[in-house]
């Protein structure tokens, strides 16, 4: 191999390195809407030119993970209502009809006390303040409802790689006053699943995919203000 070729490969690694992390921070809030970047200081962070920096800070950029100001820098993006919005809503409508149809089918009447476990752990991981545990867990507690009509594919249409959505998800996970309310409503939608009963269902996934929209609202107006274009509180 060329030391020009093992050159450009270092740098495509470091770029991914370097994509990966600045990814993950921003999606769990460790960097926060509006703060700045530097792409000196992110070089010396990572014992590079910057040259691999400016190639994964133009990846983050077109996911919408950030905001370039021409002559000042690159910015964290704020998060976009509309397009949080626009995810919630069509996660609803098609994570609601699976649970509907696969209800109808008996998909899950043999996995009842597997969902109760996810439950009682993600409760378990909230007690214990480990949010990034209790987020997964969430992910596993929803997916489980798709793997076992095998729907999983459902999963490309409920915001997995939506950097606003996700980060919505992730502060009504770490500003929940009342994080019981949380796992209540994953309670809710366990037990009419168990009953059987498809309008309790109907109602308690709507409560609970709308229930981002109550931390939001009544978290401090630092954080609130995370949320590009959201002048008022939204009404439930």
């Amino acid at each position: 191999m060329s030391y020009t070729a093992s050159v450009s490969n270092s740098n495509l690694n470091l770029t991914q390195t370097i994509y990966t992390q600045l990814r993950q921070d921003i999606y769990s809030i460790r960097l926060v809407p509006g703060e700045k970047l530097s792409e000196m200081k992110l070089a010396s962070q990572y014992g590079c030119s910057r040259v691999p920096v400016r190639d994964a800070l133009h990846r983050l950029r077109l996911e919408g993970c950030i905001d370039s100001k021409p002559q000042i820098g690159s910015f964290i993006s704020y998060i976009d209502y509309e397009s949080l919005e626009q995810v919630r809503y069509v996660r609803e409508c098609v994570e609601k009809q699976v649970m509907l149809d696969a209800l109808r089918e008996n998909a899950y009447e043999d996995s009842i006390d597997e969902l109760q476990s996810l439950l009682d752990q993600q409760w378990d991981a909230y007690k214990k303040k480990e949010l990034l545990l209790a987020h997964q867990l969430d992910d596993l507690f929803h997916l489980l409802f798709l793997k076992l009509p095998h729907k999983e594919f459902v999963r490309n249409y409920m915001g997995a790689n939506n950097v606003h959505y996700q980060r919505a998800r992730f502060l009504s996970l770490k500003y929940d006053p009342s994080p019981e309310m949380l796992v209540g409503q994953h309670q809710a939608i366990l037990d009419a699943v168990a009953a059987k009963d498809e309008a309790a269902l109907s109602r308690a996934i709507h409560v609970h995919l709308n229930n981002l929209y109550r931390v939001i609202n009544s978290a401090p107006e630092e954080i609130r203000n995370y949320v590009r274009h959201l002048e008022k509180p939204v009404r439930l």
